[in-house]
């Protein structure tokens, strides 16, 4: 005669085994409480082990583009609707004069010294 597994959440069950670990350390209790209280936290971290496997190889198949839904990037209206090539909304500032023989603000005339 099998049993049905017990359900709990991931995190009820890390909150359960913190509490058996809690109680075990504490100590004060019975053998039979003992025995009782490791039996269930070594399921509980079979079960937990278990999960966190699972969610791992899910994870790896992610960051191996794996199982990944699909998505289409669409433009929207207003980038249909632009050229974006014009750049008549943009302000265009004065170019920079760059001179070979100038010297940089700080004074020196080092070849390592970059004029921007």
């Amino acid at each position: 005669m099998s049993t049905a597994a017990e359900q709990t959440t991931y995190e009820d069950g890390i909150k359960e085994l913190e509490e058996i670990i809690s109680a075990l350390e504490t100590g004060g209790l019975g053998v039979t409480e003992t025995v009782t209280k490791c039996r269930r936290g070594k399921a509980l971290e079979k079960a937990l082990r278990e999960h966190l496997d699972s969610c791992e190889g899910q994870l790896k198949e992610i960051e191996q583009n794996e199982n990944l839904p699909e998505i289409k990037i669409i433009a929207g209206d207003e980038a249909a609707e632009s050229d974006p090539t014009d750049t008549s909304d943009f302000e265009q500032a004065p170019a920079a004069e760059f001179s070979p023989s100038a010297k940089p603000a700080g004074g020196s005339t080092s070849e390592d010294d970059i004029p921007f």
